[in-house]
C-alpha cells in the first residue's frame, strides 16, 4: 500500500491502482465512528503485507505457485507433499484478503510411472481454481535394461567392449540424483541400441570367405607371373587379411564380408597381364636417335610428345596390352608423319636475283606480276613447315614470272623473252635482263642436280 500526502490532498494506492485520491475538508475532521489514523504531513509512505478487508467475494487464487520438479520416480504422495495447502485470494478488486483459503489438489492426471509434463489443478472452497506444471522424471525403465547381464564369452569381442563402455555411461547417469528426463532417455536408447548390436560369436557366416580363401591358395607365382604387378600385390595383401579375419573368433560379420569383397576384387583382376613390350621398345630404339633440326617444327612437336608417351608405356610395369599396342601405333604414326626441312638453297638464290631487279626497266604489269610471285616465294622460304614440293612450285612461279618480265627501252620498243632460246628485240646493254636469264638457267641446273642428290640419299 501506498499513501501520498500534499497539504491537504491524499492520494491512496493498494498494489498500484488509486483507490483513494481525497481533498480533505473541515467536514472529514469529525468522525462518529472509530478509525485507525496514519499522522503525515507532506510526505508519502509505503505498507507491505497491509491488508484492506473488503466485501468483495472471492473471485481468484492470486499466490504464485511455481512448476514443481519432484525427484526421480517420485510417487503422488511425494508430489502432493510439494503442493500448498493453503493459497492468498482476492475478490474483483485484486485486493488479497487477510485470511487464506484452504485448496485442494487433484492429481489424477499424473501417471508416475511414464515421465511427462502434467497439468495439476487446485481448487478452494468456491470452487475458484488454479493450475501449477508437474515435471515428473523416471529412470526405472534404465534401471531395468542396466540391470541386465550378457557374457562377454558369448560375443565378439569389439561388440562387447561397445556394450561396456555405454553401460558405464548408463549407470552414471542412473546414480545422478539431478540428470534431466533427456539424459535419462538418451542413455536408455544407447544402452538398447548397444545390446541390439551384440554379435554372438556362433552367428558369424563365414562360409563364403572359406571358400575364396581356398581357391585363392590354389593359385601359385608361376599363375602370377605375367599378371600385372600392382594386381599381384593386392591379391597377395587381400588374401593375407581374408586369412587373418577368418581366424579371428572375434571378427564382425561386416569385417568378414569386406574381407570376402576385397578378395573376390583381386581375384577377379588376375587376368590384367602384362603387356608384350618388345615391338615397342625395338621401335623406340629405331628412332630415338632422329635429330629435331632435320624436321619441320610441327611434325618433330607431334613425334617428340608421341615418343615421350611411349617411353612412359614402356617403363611402366604395370602397363596392359591394349596400352602398349596404342602407345605403338600412335608413335609409328607421328614417325610416317615427320616431314624433312626442305632445300631452299635454290629459293633463296632466286630471290635475291629478283630482288635485284630495277623496276625502272619494265613494264608496269609484267613487274607486278613478278612482284606477286617474288613475295610468295619469301612467305614460303620464312615458313618452317613447308614442304619440298611448296618450295619448288614457288620457285618454278617464280622464275616464270622474271622470264615473262618486259623492259622498256629509250625507243620506247617493248622486248620480252618469248620462249627458251627465243628473244624478241633485245637491245645491247640490257645486261641485267640477260645476266638474269643466264642465272635462271645455272639454277634450273642445279636444282637439277640437288633433287638428284635427295632421291640417292
Amino acid at each position: 500500500m501506498e499513501i501520498n500526502v500534499d497539504d491537504n490532498k491524499i492520494v491512496a494506492l493498494v498494489n498500484g491502482v488509486e483507490y483513494i485520491n481525497h481533498v480533505i475538508s473541515e467536514s472529514d475532521r469529525q468522525y462518529d465512528e472509530g478509525y485507525v489514523g496514519l499522522g503525515i504531513f507532506n510526505t508519502n509512505a509505503k505498507y507491505q503485507n497491509f491488508y484492506v478487508t473488503t466485501d468483495t467475494p472471492i473471485t481468484q487464487i492470486t499466490s504464485k505457485i511455481p512448476d514443481l520438479y519432484p525427484s526421480i520416480n517420485a510417487n503422488l504422495e511425494d508430489i502432493k507433499a510439494l503442493l500448498p495447502t493453503m493459497v492468498t485470494v482476492a475478490g474483483d478488486d485484486n485486493l488479497n484478503k487477510k485470511e487464506m483459503a484452504e485448496i485442494t489438489w487433484n492429481l489424477d492426471t499424473i501417471d508416475v510411472n511414464v515421465p511427462d509434463t502434467y497439468s495439476v489443478t487446485g481448487t478452494i472452497a468456491n470452487g475458484v481454481t488454479t493450475t501449477v506444471k508437474v515435471i515428473t522424471r523416471s529412470n526405472k525403465a534404465l534401471a531395468d535394461l542396466v540391470a541386465k547381464t550378457y557374457d562377454e564369452k558369448d560375443y565378439t569381442s569389439v561388440s562387447y567392449q561397445e556394450y561396456l563402455k555405454v553401460l558405464a555411461n548408463a549407470k552414471e547417469v542412473l546414480s545422478n540424483d539431478d540428470s534431466s528426463q533427456k539424459e535419462i532417455d538418451t542413455a536408455y536408447l544407447n544402452l538398447q541400441l548397444a545390446i541390439e548390436n551384440l554379435i554372438p560369436i556362433n552367428s558369424i557366416n563365414k562360409t563364403a570367405l572359406k571358400i575364396a580363401i581356398d581357391l585363392a591358395n590354389v593359385i601359385t607365382n608361376e599363375d602370377l607371373e605375367n599378371v600385372v604387378p600392382a594386381v599381384v600385390e593386392e591379391f597377395k595383401v587381400a588374401l593375407q587379411e581374408a586369412n587373418a579375419v577368418y581366424d579371428n573368433a572375434s571378427a564382425s560379420q561386416v569385417e568378414v564380408n569386406n574381407a570376402f569383397d576385397r578378395l573376390a576384387s583381386a581375384m577377379h583382376m588376375l587376368d590384367f597381364v602384362k603387356g608384350d613390350k618388345a615391338t615397342l621398345e625395338a621401335f623406340i630404339n629405331k628412332v630415338n636417335d632422329l635429330v629435331a633440326d632435320q624436321y619441320t617444327p610441327a611434325t618433330w612437336e607431334a613425334f617428340a610428345e608421341k615418343l615421350a608417351n611411349a617411353k612412359v608405356v614402356l617403363a611402366n610395369e604395370n602397363a596392359m596390352q591394349e596400352e602398349v599396342d596404342s602407345a605403338y601405333k600412335e608413335l609409328v604414326t607421328a614417325f610416317l608423319n615427320l616431314r624433312l626441312i626442305p632445300n631452299k638453297d635454290l629459293l633463296e638464290d632466286l630471290i635475291n636475283k629478283a630482288e635485284g631487279l630495277n623496276v625502272a626497266n619494265y613494264t608496269a604489269d609484267s613487274w607486278n606480276i613478278m612482284q606477286e610471285a617474288l613475295n610468295n616465294a619469301k612467305n614460303v622460304f620464312a615458313n618452317p613447315n613447308v614442304t619440298q614440293e611448296e618450295v619448288d612450285n614457288a620457285k618454278d612461279v617464280l622464275i616464270k614470272a622474271i622470264a615473262q618480265l618486259q623492259t622498256v627501252t629509250t625507243d620506247n620498243t617493248v622486248k620480252t623473252q618469248i620462249s627458251k632460246g627465243d628473244t624478241a628485240s633485245v637491245k645491247t646493254g640490257d645486261n641485267g635482263l640477260v645476266a638474269m636469264f643466264a642465272g635462271l638457267a645455272l639454277l634450273s641446273v642445279a636444282g637439277y642436280a640437288v633433287l638428284k642428290r635427295k632421291e640417292k640419299q
